[in-house]
């Protein structure tokens, strides 16, 4: 039961883990992550778990970012500065709250230094008492 908006998307050991990460994916990155009903908590069976992880972080690297009005463009910028800033600060809070490791990203994407950009980041933990399982982070996570 979902019973907080935290949003969890469950990925069980009998799952379709390809079409799984591809809703996922879609699912999450859509908006930047902009969009308070995306799967924002991903639990995924340990059988599957390294399977689920590889296949996301290949779709995740790959993601075309940039100007999201051109039709080739999968990840632009985040609405506005203060998003940007606010998820750049839950990042350290994360960090330094510890048990947890940043899968990819968790910082503001360099290479489009014009614009509200954040890197699309994986955090990985099960401490259910880091920020990161119970605030909602705006943006590519």
């Amino acid at each position: 039961m979902e019973l907080g908006g935290s949003d969890p998307f469950i990925i069980r050991k009998d799952g379709d883990v390809e079409l799984a990460v591809d809703l996922l994916v879609s699912g999450r990155m859509s908006n930047c992550g902009q969009i308070c009903f995306s799967p924002k908590r991903i639990i995924v069976h340990s059988t599957v778990y390294d399977q689920v992880l590889q296949k996301l972080l290949i779709r995740i690297k790959n993601l075309k970012i940039g100007d999201p009005s051109r039709d080739d463009t999968e990840l632009g910028p985040l609405a506005r500065a203060d998003i940007l800033d606010n998820l750049l600060e839950q990042f350290n809070r994360i960090k330094q709250h510890g048990n947890v490791r940043f899968v990819l990203g968790g910082k503001r994407y360099s290479e489009l230094p014009n614009g509200n950009f954040a890197e699309p980041t994986i955090i990985e933990t099960q401490d259910l008492t880091n920020p990161c399982m119970k605030e909602e982070l705006f943006g590519p996570v």
